[in-house]
């Protein structure tokens, strides 16, 4: 939800041919809803804000590690789903040190109940104590049933 503070799970700086992995020194984050997916070459930063409008972390790791967790502030946006992108200060100027997530969007909005049981629906049964309790009568019953059908023969 917008204003949220989420955690970003392993962040990574990586040089520009993105073999080696940098000293963590996050700049700024932003979300886009926008495709910035360039056909054969894949996400660019084209068309992106400048980097000094994007909105910077909470709080960021050491800037001698080279992997960790950064919190952010989610930003007001629409609800929807968002690509992340990051900036890391490496040095090179301001197209320079710009990441994106190759996972999954980020989904700004409610969060979904985990079932589709309303709060007045009749209690769930899944658990499988309505059926242990109906086998149970149905053992009963036919025992009692069998017991029925042998005093008839007896009597």
């Amino acid at each position: 939800m917008p204003r949220a503070t989420v955690r970003l799970i392993g962040m990574e700086c990586l040089s520009n041919d993105g073999t080696q992995t940098n000293p963590l020194k996050l700049g700024r984050f932003m979300l886009t809803s926008r495709s910035l997916e360039i056909p054969g070459i894949g996400p660019t930063a084209a068309g992106l804000p400048p980097i000094g409008k994007w909105v910077r972390f909470k709080q960021v790791p050491d800037s001698s590690a080279t992997t960790g967790d950064a919190l952010v502030v989610v930003p007001d946006l629409p609800n929807g789903t968002d690509q992340l992108w990051w900036w890391c200060d490496d040095g090179s100027g301001p197209g320079g040190g710009i990441h994106y997530s190759t996972g999954p969007r980020l989904r700004i909005g409610p969060v979904a109940p985990d079932t589709a049981i309303e709060p007045n629906a009749p209690a769930d049964t899944r658990d499988g104590s309505g059926v242990a309790l109906l086998a149970s009568a149905g053992v009963v019953f036919v025992l009692a049933l069998l017991m029925w059908q042998g005093r008839l023969r007896r009597g």
